[in-house]
């Protein structure tokens, strides 16, 4: 069976907005977060967005797994800090 995962990079100020049972995270603890921590990562297998992002405060973008790769290899996520 091919599992459809989606991304969603995430304003930190709607960190405490997520419902962490509706993506594959357990909680703010376990999302990936960039290296200035103003933007963190959720995931969910499902071609159905998760009902939180609706209610979110910033705005956000939504990543295939092919296009999420691209965004994490950019310096503000994997630069040593």
């Amino acid at each position: 069976m091919d599992i459809n995962r989606n991304y969603a990079v995430i304003d930190i100020a709607d960190i405490d907005n997520v419902i962490f049972s509706e993506t594959l995270s357990n909680s703010k603890d376990t999302v990936r977060v960039n290296n200035s921590r103003t933007k963190f990562i959720v995931s969910w297998e499902s071609d159905i967005i998760p009902t939180f992002l609706q209610s979110l405060t910033k705005e956000f973008a939504i990543y295939s797994y092919s296009e999420i790769l691209v965004e994490i290899n950019k310096p503000e996520w994997n630069e040593e800090i």
